[in-house]
């Protein structure tokens, strides 16, 4: 009997597979997430408590020279943040759609 050490998920598994349990289709290119969104009705969205949270865990996955973050515009139904480099210049932007109970339906590099 031969016993395989398995791989540890990477960031992005982690998040398809555990935060977002695998209920959106990922948009992504070899470097970056571009793209999150949901696939089915509503019963079957993942809520997100809040999104600054999220962002703080995944950042680096929708821009690897990202390592700040701040919300610069709030709706009902969406929340924009701009990510910083380490000199506080904006890398890229993200919008995050949450339909009225709370529960994402797309988020996408702007």
């Amino acid at each position: 009997l031969v016993g395989y050490k398995s791989q540890e998920p990477s960031l992005k598994d982690e998040m398809i597979f555990s935060s977002l349990e695998g209920k959106y289709r990922v948009k992504s290119d070899s470097h970056r997430v571009l793209a999150i969104q949901s696939e089915d009705s509503a019963d079957s969205r993942v809520d997100i408590e809040d999104g600054e949270l999220f962002i703080k865990k995944y950042i680096s996955l929708f821009n690897e020279k990202a390592v700040h973050f701040k919300l610069s515009n709030k709706s009902d139904g969406f929340e924009v943040y701009e990510l910083l480099d380490q000199k506080g210049l904006v890398v890229d932007r993200l919008q995050l759609d949450i339909d009225a109970a709370g529960k994402l339906t797309q988020l996408k590099v702007l």
